[in-house]
């Protein structure tokens, strides 16, 4: 969806130095996307890396990859632009490809019924001509120009993108008026800019933020032109702003501004360009989704705009509404994707930072959005607890002090911020914490003293502090220092004390509090009178007890037939399951069960559609139900649909959903389910207790160490999927130190720019390449 500059090439010094320091002169071309990168390498090599989903790394599969692999071997690229998830790219031959998301056209293969929407994995030839110069991705549509300055879209043309005219769709290339004297164009998400030889900048499409810059908020089908000036060197968008350098080196912007990303006041948008630092001379730019970076003709880096994911490279996450000065140092190439920033540096170094979910960055420093492998969180090993809740996760050190990670949206890690953190950072100062419990997005812990502690989200109550409202650090349930135990479910939350007692509070629409009512509670109330009670678990909308003569009891939500009664019927008060007294471990689920009798054996019951009972089925089960026959399990944990569980000699086991890891592949790929349990490896060491998370499970070896593995959305697992620094890119060519390219130069009436003079000519002899390329290619459970 973001297309960004193609950066021109030192063909001129090329010319006049030997063939090897011509090669590693030369400059990469980086090109970044919504979730994806590319790179043509000195030696006109084509390269990707991060999101595949839709086949747009063009290496003939959908595996996503965190490192660059090669994109059609034995052939090189002269140029390369990336849609939200499409890609197209020019090789040296001037013949003209595109692979990826084809859903509206996009690929310009033509209106072919078994392609229309279908993907492609590898590049396809979009017809059969050889004289392409330039080519531009939108999120729907693609932008090309001709050897002989013709212009041409396809794709997506709801919002007149395309600029022939219509609103039609088209699979194939279309010519866009008669004109020969295009010379540059950019395509955004719905809207579309391109230069022409005089200078003048010319757009249509979408306008709905102001993005033509032509002084009006209505969509437009054919060019219009922005302003009457001329000088207009070059042009970039995002999703719905735009950005152009004149020949002066004055920087401008217009349209959505919600991020500051075109840095004309607060927030506003504006309809009509602006320049930007008036102070200052650019010669490069490169904008996302709502951030955009620039480098002065100087060689100093600058960015504004969004940075949530530190894509401004400032060490913090505050947006940024003004051009800023991030980097002294020298840099010579800069691309821009949805939240993540791809650069090379004077020394010929490619780097990346920002948002690295889909392994857009290309770091080994960085995890994606889940890791499929266990990782250990930091180097330390005086771990003794873990809790994994939502979306956040929470331990105790064997000094007694607590630490927490993840999401933080509801203050739930409480640090006293509602920041993310992806590695852990302590919870206060105090050094007297003994147990915690996470719940979907609120945190109980209890103090060696006996006393109570809650925070986060409590629009339920579920904080026990007598209120609903969300607290960001901890704070003390009641005075009584009699706590012994504590569970926390998705909104709903219990505890036992010393003697014996059992409370509740919080969420009750299914009953789960388990006092005979549906009313929910701000405060601890008992439940029944019972001193007897030994083990709790709370999952999503359900309970589960064991009593001290070993008998299973349960309440709540029963829809899935977690209540293990045989009905689907929700209790409102404890049942007591079947008549044994063997029970001595429960966890819940979102809305499955998992028990542990004395005798070692395994049982479940509930929902079964990720197979997360481990029976070898996938049918929903209401009563409890043996996991195969061992008798050697000491432990459980249960997930929203995945379970994991102990074995008395220390190994570790999962079974259920796994599409985001949380199962533990040792290959480093998510399995998508087993319904049988698996065996997976802490580094060949044994497990001392695990706890399951939502999607992400986490465990402590019986050295000490931690570990996690799963969905890392929000830093749960204990690794950052974001960079405030810049990180060396996997894989990449180190290129030596090169002159500085000039500043594109000003646009005459009858020869092409700078930016296109450069570009190699159709069927020009391709780039010299160089030698050695890449090789490239028992814890609580909450909710």
């Amino acid at each position: 969806m973001l297309t960004l500059r193609r950066l021109p090439l030192a063909f001129l010094l090329a010319l006049l130095l030997p063939c090897l320091s011509y090669a590693q002169n030369r400059r990469s071309t980086l090109t970044a996307s919504q979730q994806h990168s590319l790179c043509i390498y000195p030696d006109g090599t084509l390269w990707a890396w991060g999101d595949n989903k839709y086949g747009q790394l063009g290496n003939g599969t959908r595996i996503s990859a965190t490192a660059p692999v090669q994109v059609g071997p034995g052939f090189t690229w002269s140029s390369v632009a990336t849609g939200s998830n499409h890609t197209a790219a020019i090789r040296s031959d001037g013949t003209l490809w595109t692979w990826g998301s084809n859903e509206n056209g996009q690929l310009g293969t033509g209106l072919i019924s078994a392609r229309a929407g279908s993907l492609g994995t590898s590049p396809m030839q979009v017809g059969t001509d050889a004289d392409w110069a330039s080519v531009a991705a939108g999120t729907n549509h693609t932008i090309a120009i001709r050897a002989d300055g013709t212009l041409w879209a396809w794709g997506d043309n709801k919002y007149g993108q395309l600029g022939n005219g219509t609103n039609n769709t088209y699979y194939s290339p279309v010519q866009i008026g008669t004109g020969t004297n295009w010379v540059k164009a950019a395509a955004g998400t719905g809207h579309t800019l391109a230069i022409r030889q005089d200078g003048t900048l010319w757009t249509w499409g979408n306008n709905d933020s102001g993005q033509l810059g032509n002084n009006t908020m209505n969509n437009y089908n054919s060019p219009v032109q922005v302003d009457k000036g001329t000088g207009w060197t070059d042009v970039v968008t995002g999703l719905d702003h735009t950005m152009a350098l004149k020949a002066d080196g004055s920087l401008w912007g217009w349209g959505d501004n919600r991020n500051g990303q075109v840095s004309n006041a607060l927030n506003a948008n504006s309809n009509v360009p602006v320049r930007l630092a008036s102070t200052i001379t650019f010669s490069r730019m490169a904008t996302g989704q709502g951030n955009s970076v620039a480098v002065a003709t100087d060689g100093t880096l600058w960015a504004w705009g969004d940075n949530k994911f530190g894509q401004l490279l400032n060490n913090n996450t505050a947006d940024n509404f003004t051009p800023t000065q991030i980097d002294k140092g020298s840099w010579t190439n800069i691309a821009v994707g949805a939240s993540h920033v791809l650069a090379q540096r004077g020394d010929g170094t490619l780097v990346g930072w920002g948002d690295n979910r889909n392994g857009q960055v290309g770091s080994a420093d960085l995890i994606t959005v889940s890791a499929a492998a266990p990782r250990a969180v930091g180097t330390g090993t005086s771990w003794v607890r873990v809790a994994g809740g939502g979306s956040h996760t929470l331990a105790v050190r064997q000094d007694g002090t607590l630490w927490a990670w993840g999401n933080n949206e509801f203050g739930q890690l409480g640090d006293g911020t509602t920041l993310p953190n992806a590695t852990p950072v302590q919870i206060d100062t105090t050094t007297t914490w003994a147990l915690v419990a996470a719940g979907s997005n609120h945190t109980l812990a209890i103090k060696r003293d006996g006393t109570l502690w809650a925070w986060g989200d409590n629009g339920s109550g579920q904080l026990g502090l007598g209120t609903t409202t969300k607290n960001p650090v901890p704070t003390q349930v009641g005075t009584s220092s009699l706590w012994r135990s504590v569970a926390a479910g998705a909104g709903h939350s219990l505890a036992l004390r010393a003697d014996g007692t059992l409370w509740g509070w919080g969420s009750n629409e299914y009953g789960q509090i388990g006092n005979g009512s549906v009313t929910s509670y701000s405060s601890p109330i008992q439940i029944d009178t019972m001193k007897t009670w030994a083990g709790i678990a709370a999952g999503a909308d359900h309970s589960i007890a064991v009593r001290s003569n070993g008998s299973l009891w349960t309440w709540g939500n029963n829809e899935s037939g977690q209540l293990g009664n045989n009905t689907k019927v929700n209790s409102t008060r404890p049942i007591r399951i079947g008549a044994g007294s063997a029970w001595t471990s429960v966890a819940a689920g979102s809305a499955h069960s998992v028990a542990v009798k004395r005798d070692g054996t395994l049982w479940a019951w509930g929902n079964n559609e990720n197979g997360q009972l481990g029976i070898g089925t996938t049918a929903n089960v209401p009563v409890p139900v043996q996991i195969g026959t061992g008798s050697s399990w000491a432990a459980v944990a249960a997930g929203s649909a995945h379970s994991a569980a102990l074995r008395t000699d220390g190994t570790l086991w999962a079974w259920g959903e796994g599409k985001a890891g949380q199962l533990g592949s040792p290959l480093g790929t998510a399995i998508a389910a087993s319904t049988i349990p698996l065996q997976l490896s802490l580094g060949n060491k044994a497990c001392a207790t695990v706890s399951t998370g939502w999607t992400h499970t986490v465990a402590v070896r019986t050295d000490g160490s931690l570990w996690g593995w799963g969905d890392n959305e929000h830093g749960q697992v204990g690794a950052p999927f974001s960079s405030f620094a810049a990180l060396p890119i996997k894989n990449t060519p180190v290129l030596a130190k090169g002159p500085a390219e000039p500043a594109p130069k000003a646009a005459g009436a009858t020869k092409a720019p700078a930016v296109t003079a450069a570009k190699p000519k159709p069927g020009a002899k391709p780039p010299l390449k160089l030698k050695g390329k890449p090789k490239g290619k028992a814890s609580a459970s909450g909710w």
